[in-house]
């Protein structure tokens, strides 16, 4: 089977690759790119990445050439795209953006890719006090606060496109493939410090879900609830030793007959209190206004949360003077407050309408309805059996935006039931394409998600894998093409489902499932 392998970037920023420039193929030494998980046991996905080694003997891809034909495009943030065409399918391997070109002595030049986390790691969001969210929720409203979402291709753009034509509006979700989250996180934010990235808010979601969340081929954030990968599973490929390299182990390391989960029940305040106090005095220039971050804490100055929050009254809530130390002409009916609403604290602007400065009094104070944490409730569950086999092997968690300990106690029992016998696992399998049309197909086929069956007749391991992560190298103008996917083991257990021969017999032969 013939493949033709194709790296584009869009130099332009028009959303097409359609000009001679943008296809590299000609260019192109090498190439590698990973997607996915790192380690089986993982959420969140590293962060999706693409190294091209390209030939450059006329400087194009030096970007301070003032004389160089792609001179000014050179920069972050230009959109690659590899993807093969074979037997007449065209397949997308690693969609993201150019984070640095380093031109070399030897006449190269190497381009570095990231992917949509890369975004969503420098993107900073204010999320508002939310109740009974789930995390496909969460993610979608941090999505929703991102400057440029991920994927708008496609989607409307003001003077770059026709609005019903040949875009359509984005959405909360654009850009992103989001299953419903199974846990009902009872509050969500009260803990969060400012400065909290897009990224950080995913990563605690997918964390408490017990899910999976990582970044597509084709550059779509993708979010699996806890329950995607359990149930039959039916492999799409079988691989022995004489194809794959892999190496398989029975170790204690990955085994759990102990497990800790912490989560944080909350107390919610039954009337309005104090949230927020200034403690110095806010100087405000005439006709401006100035933006604070307030975050809430109680009188011994722990942190707290905010269910709601009271708008301050004038002259109650806040006063101003023209004098620092309060002895001046009072101004607080020049000064207006507007306020915006975070889980864990607030943007509070003041405006000053007088023609001179004012300052805004120490004992302003923000008021609203409290949560606070009460404090942490571990949850444990244990296999007494295999503990005196093989030894304690301890998994802990701590969850904050699990607020319910049965919640906890729970994925205890799940962690304890999927973990506490000894299995014989492989945490990765390397497949060089050019080995054999089969193969090769894989190669280019197979992706997160998908199912393999790894046998090894000399060891007699023989188990099923889903894959959770891959890693390509592309060498030799396309002619050998290699590809190691991370493996997440299928579950040793038969979960109990509804209607389903073999598998409704709870107790016997099948579990309840988290």
């Amino acid at each position: 089977m013939r493949v033709k392998y194709h790296i584009r970037v869009d130099w332009d920023d028009d959303g097409d690759f359609d000009r001679p420039d943008e296809t590299l193929d000609g260019d192109v030494i090498s190439a590698e790119w990973a997607l996915g998980l790192d380690a089986p046991d993982d959420c969140l996905a590293a962060p999706s990445q693409a190294t091209i080694t390209v030939r450059d003997p006329g400087g194009r891809y030096r970007p301070e050439d003032a004389a160089g034909p792609l001179y000014g495009a050179l920069v972050p943030r230009k959109k690659v795209v590899i993807s093969s065409v074979a037997g007449g399918v065209t397949r997308v391997h690693f969609t993201g953006w150019i984070e640095s070109i380093t031109p070399g002595r030897d006449r190269t030049a190497v381009i570095a890719c990231s992917g949509v986390e890369d975004l969503l790691r420098r993107a900073e969001v204010f999320l508002p006090p939310a109740t009974d969210c789930t995390a496909d929720g969460l993610i979608a409203a941090a999505l929703a606060q991102v400057d440029h979402p991920p994927a708008l291709i496609g989607y409307w753009r003001l003077g770059l496109a026709r609005l019903g034509v040949d875009t359509r509006l984005p959405d909360l979700t654009t850009g992103a493939d989001l299953e419903p989250g199974c846990t009902v996180f009872p509050y969500t934010g009260d803990s969060w410090a400012a400065g909290l990235s897009a990224w950080e808010v995913i990563r605690a979601a997918v964390e408490a879900e017990r899910g999976l969340c990582f970044v597509s081929r084709e550059g779509r954030l993708i979010f699996w609830n806890r329950h995607h990968l359990v149930g039959p599973v039916t492999p799409i490929l079988m691989l022995d030793r004489r194809e794959a390299a892999f190496t398989s182990s029975v170790a204690g390391a990955g085994m759990i007959n102990r497990a800790e989960v912490t989560c944080h029940p909350r107390e919610v305040g039954g009337s309005p209190e104090t949230l927020w106090t200034l403690h110095t005095p806010l100087r405000l220039p005439p006709g401006e206004a100035w933006t604070i971050r307030a975050r809430y804490t109680d009188e011994s100055g722990a942190p707290l949360g905010a269910l709601s929050l009271e708008t301050p009254v004038a002259g109650a809530d806040y006063s101003a003077n023209d004098l620092r130390d309060g002895s001046g002409q009072d101004r607080t009916a020049a000064v207006t407050v507007t306020v915006e609403a975070g889980a864990g604290s607030a943007r509070l602007t003041f405006y000053n309408s007088h023609p001179a400065a004012v300052y805004v009094l120490p004992g302003a104070r923000l008021r609203g309805i409290a949560i606070r944490d009460r404090g942490r409730i571990t949850a444990a569950a244990e296999d007494g059996a295999s503990i005196l086999r093989y030894g304690r092997r301890v998994r802990r968690l701590d969850l904050p935006l699990i607020g319910n300990p049965d919640a906890a106690a729970s994925l205890a029992r799940h962690l304890v039931n999927e973990g506490s016998a000894p299995r014989g696992l492989a945490a990765a399998v390397t497949v060089r394409g050019e080995t054999s049309p089969t193969l090769l197909d894989a190669v280019l086929r197979l992706t997160i998600g998908d199912a393999i069956r790894l046998a090894d007749p000399s060891t007699g391991h023989d188990s099923v894998y889903h894959l959770v992560g891959e890693r390509h190298a592309l060498t030799v103008g396309g002619a050998c093409h290699t590809v190691t996917w991370t493996l997440r083991p299928a579950s040793p257990l038969v979960y109990w489902r509804l209607g389903m021969p073999g598998a409704g017999e709870v107790g016997q032969t099948t579990r309840v499932i988290y």
